[in-house]
């Protein structure tokens, strides 16, 4: 299905109202692109955007929604989990777009990740993975700086990957108890380790020095709690790579190659083309005893 769209020499497509006919084949269009997230990554961003509209499209949506549906039938995709060896660990890669909606002045940053678990590579992330989560958003709370999106994104994201480590946990001992989930959970044992991926810098450095150390006195406490939750060992690994290689990249941004974000859903796999100027930081949390299930 496609979508026919109206013309006109008279006015610009920004303020062209669709009539009732093409809202409704709008609308219709727009609910198969949603069924396709379920399995399109690389979609994400663009559906998320004519969501925004979709209560009142104007001609320039009409246009862009028929390109997301030439892109679909164009680039066939899917998700492609294969066999990992042990010992698995889960991947939390986040980014966020500051103003990513230029038409917007709702300071609402658009967000992603993408949660998947990763198999044992020798000294690298790079390697296979298995996507079991994404997201791509507007945040919920009003954004200032890049630095802020990034970080109120990255622990969301890692919010989100602790939760599905308590699934996970459930999967291999059994139905636990909320009390002791998460008792386990603050005390950082849950059997997959987890590693957050962001790409700003400023971000990295200000949460992994020996202070942590926040220009922005409104987000010093969203940058305490991150510190603390790598402490304790919630989060295992905080990895700062480059943006070349930011795999959520392409949840938050329109105008980026999708390959490598393809690449992860077709093939099961992630490479670090810059992986030699990556830097990666862990804590050392007290060492406590297990609890009993």
């Amino acid at each position: 299905m496609s979508l026919t769209c109206p013309t006109s020499t008279e006015t610009s497509q920004t303020v062209i109202e669709v009539k009732s006919k093409t809202y409704q084949l709008f609308r219709s269009l727009l609910g198969a692109l949603q069924w396709l997230l379920m399995t399109r990554t690389d979609i994400c961003c663009f559906v998320g955007y004519l969501q925004r509209h979709a209560q009142a499209p104007c001609l320039k949506h009409c246009i862009h929604i028929n390109k997301v549906l030439q892109w679909c039938k164009r680039k066939p995709t899917g998700l492609y989990y294969q066999r990992l060896l042990p010992p698995l660990r889960l991947h939390c890669i986040a980014d966020s777009a500051y103003k990513g909606d230029a038409e917007d002045d709702d300071c609402l940053s658009v967000r992603g990740y993408i949660i998947a678990l990763a198999g044992t590579t020798p000294s690298s992330p790079s390697g296979p993975i298995a996507i079991i989560e994404y997201l791509s958003k507007k945040q919920s709370l009003i954004t200032r700086s890049t630095y802020a999106s990034e970080l109120r994104n990255a622990i969301d994201a890692a919010l989100d990957a602790i939760m599905i480590s308590t699934f996970f946990h459930e999967v291999r001992h059994g139905r636990t108890d909320v009390a002791l989930l998460r008792t386990i959970m603050e005390a950082g044992q849950f059997d997959l380790p987890l590693t957050l991926f962001v790409d700003n810098m400023s971000l990295f450095q200000s949460v992994t020095g020996t202070e942590v150390v926040c220009k922005d006195a409104a987000m010093k406490l969203h940058a305490l709690y991150l510190r603390q939750m790598l402490d304790r060992g919630m989060v295992t690994t905080l990895t700062w790579i480059d943006t070349r290689d930011m795999l959520a990249d392409a949840l938050t941004k329109g105008k980026i190659s999708r390959d490598a974000l393809m690449d992860a859903c077709n093939n099961g796999r992630w490479i670090l083309n810059h992986y030699d100027i990556t830097k990666t930081w862990q804590s050392t949390p007290t060492t406590q005893p297990r609890p009993h299930q």
